[in-house]
C-alpha cells in the first residue's frame, strides 16, 4: 500500500535535466548537429503569418495573367538571398465567387509559369473557434512550394519549402509546411531534434530577439524519447541558454539554411519547464539545486558524474516506506563501493528534522537526506510531482538518463536494477 495526495497543477519552474546529448568533457567544447531540410512534414503555427496588400506592382515581376478582379500584391520572404522575396498575389473582390492566388514559386518574375494555387476549403491548426452566432467564416487554402533562396559564395542556392496559403475574405496569410529534422548522438544515446522557424522567414541564423518577446527559432529535442516532440517541455529558444544534461549550452553558429547547428558550454545556468509526466525510463530526470540536512550544497544530478544515483522520495511516518529500508540499505552498502549513491528526499512535516535524523542513524541510513519540512508541499516532490510514497527513480548521474523508476525499484527490484546499472557503466 503507498501513501498519496492528489496534487494540482504545478506553478512552480522547472529545471530541465535534458540527458546525454551532448558529450559533457569540457567547457570549451562545440558540439554539431546537422539536419535534412524537407519541403513537407513541417508544424504549423498556432497563428499563421499576414501577408501585407497592395494594389502596386513590385517592380520584380515581369509577367502576369489575365486577372478576373483588381490584383492586391505582397510579398513572402523565404531566405537571406538578395532575391529572397516571393511575390504573392491575390485576384479577389468582395463577395466573388471566384477566387485566386498566384505565387512565384521559383521567383522568376513570371506568375504565369509557376503551378496552379489549387485553392479549397480547409481546415486551420490552431485556428480561433467563431463565436456562438457569429458568421462563418470562409477559409480557403492551398499548399504551395516555393524556393527559399541563400546566399552561398559568390552565387545562390535554393531550398524547396512548402507553404499552406490561406485566403480568408480580401485578407492573405501562409503557414509553414517545412521542416529542419536531425539527430544528436552521444555514447549510446541518440536524439531525435528539430528546428522550429518561428518567424517563418527561412533564415535559422536570425534567432536572436529582444527580452520578453517570443522565440524566432525553436529547438525540440524528444528528450523523453516517446518517439514524438512534446511541447513545451521539449522546446527551447536558442536566443537563450538551456539545459542540457548536466549542463547548460548556446549557440554557437547556425547557418541560415538551418542546416547545421553547433552549440557551445554557457557560463550562464538555464531553466526550463519539464512536466514530471514527460519523465520516462530512457528519457531525462528533472536537474535542481538543494542542500542536505547535513548543510551540504547538492547539484542533481552533475554532482553524481561517474556514479548511479538512486532518488528515494520517502518520509518516516510512511508504514510502506519504512518496510523498505533495510532492504534499501543492505542494497546501498554492497553496492556503494561499487558507484551506488543515494540522495533521500523526505516528506517529512514541519518540526520532524530532528526524528529523522534519529530514524535515519538507527536504521543505518548513511546516505545523504533532503528536509524542508514541507510535507506533501516539499519543493522537490513538487518538482517531481510525486503523489504516493515510497516513490524513487535511478538516475545516471552522467547523462541524467532515468534507468528505472516506480514499483520496478521496489524490493529485489532494486538490487537487480543497480545491479544491471553497473554494469552497464562499466562497460
Amino acid at each position: 500500500m503507498r501513501h498519496g495526495r492528489q496534487f494540482g497543477q504545478l506553478g512552480a519552474a522547472v529545471v530541465v535535466c535534458l540527458t546525454g546529448l551532448f558529450s559533457s568533457a569540457h567547457a570549451d567544447e562545440v558540439v554539431i548537429g546537422r539536419l535534412t531540410a524537407s519541403a513537407d512534414g513541417g508544424m504549423h503555427a498556432a497563428n499563421p503569418m499576414k501577408i501585407k496588400l497592395l494594389d502596386v506592382k513590385p517592380a520584380g515581376i515581369t509577367k502576369e495573367p489575365v486577372y478576373l478582379h483588381v490584383p492586391l500584391y505582397g510579398m513572402i520572404t523565404m531566405g537571406d538571398a538578395k532575391e529572397s522575396q516571393i511575390a504573392v498575389v491575390l485576384d479577389s473582390a468582395p463577395n466573388a465567387s471566384t477566387v485566386r492566388v498566384y505565387v512565384d514559386a521559383n521567383g522568376n518574375g513570371d506568375l504565369t509559369d509557376d503551378p496552379t494555387v489549387a485553392l479549397m476549403p480547409m481546415a486551420v491548426a490552431g485556428a480561433k473557434k467563431a463565436a456562438i452566432g457569429a458568421p462563418a467564416v470562409s477559409r480557403l487554402g492551398a499548399h504551395v512550394k516555393v524556393d527559399a533562396r541563400y546566399k552561398s559564395g559568390p552565387g545562390m542556392t535554393t531550398v524547396v519549402s512548402g507553404l499552406t496559403v490561406l485566403v480568408t475574405g480580401m485578407e492573405l496569410a501562409y503557414n509553414r509546411d517545412y521542416s529542419r529534422t536531425g539527430k544528436l548522438t552521444i555514447g549510446t544515446r541518440v536524439y531525435r531534434m528539430a528546428l522550429i522557424d518561428q518567424a517563418m522567414d527561412g533564415r535559422y541564423g536570425n534567432y536572436k530577439h529582444e527580452a520578453g518577446q517570443p522565440a524566432k527559432v525553436s529547438l525540440l529535442i524528444d528528450r523523453n524519447g516517446n518517439g514524438e516532440f512534446d511541447l513545451p517541455g521539449e522546446a527551447n529558444d536558442i536566443a537563450k541558454p538551456f539545459r542540457l544534461g548536466v549542463g547548460s549550452y548556446e549557440v554557437a553558429t547556425i547557418d541560415n539554411k538551418g542546416t547545421t547547428i553547433s552549440l557551445k558550454r554557457s557560463m550562464t545556468s538555464a531553466k526550463e519547464t519539464m512536466a514530471p509526466s514527460d519523465m520516462l525510463v530512457g528519457g531525462d530526470c528533472i536537474s535542481f539545486d538543494t542542500e542536505t540536512t547535513a548543510g551540504k550544497k547538492v547539484s542533481f544530478p552533475a554532482d553524481y558524474k561517474g556514479r548511479v544515483v538512486l532518488l528515494d522520495f520517502w518520509a518516516v511516518w510512511c508504514p510502506p516506506c519504512r518496510a523498505e529500508v533495510p532492504n534499501i540499505v543492505q542494497v546501498y552498502n554492497l553496492a556503494h563501493p561499487e558507484g551506488f549513491d543515494m540522495l533521500g528526499i523526505s516528506l517529512d512535516k514541519a518540526g520532524d528534522k530532528q526524528v529523522l535524523a534519529d530514524y535515519t542513524m538507527e536504521q543505518g541510513m548513511t546516505w545523504p537526506e533532503v528536509f524542508d519540512g514541507g510535507f506533501w508541499m516539499a519543493e522537490i516532490a513538487q518538482l517531481y510531482g510525486v503523489e504516493s510514497i515510497p516513490h524513487s527513480l535511478l538516475v545516471d548521474g552522467d547523462t541524467g538518463q532515468i534507468l528505472a523508476m516506480g514499483d520496478k525499484l521496489r524490493g529485489d527490484g532494486l538490487a537487480t536494477s543497480v545491479a544491471k546499472a553497473l554494469a552497464l557503466k562499466k562497460k
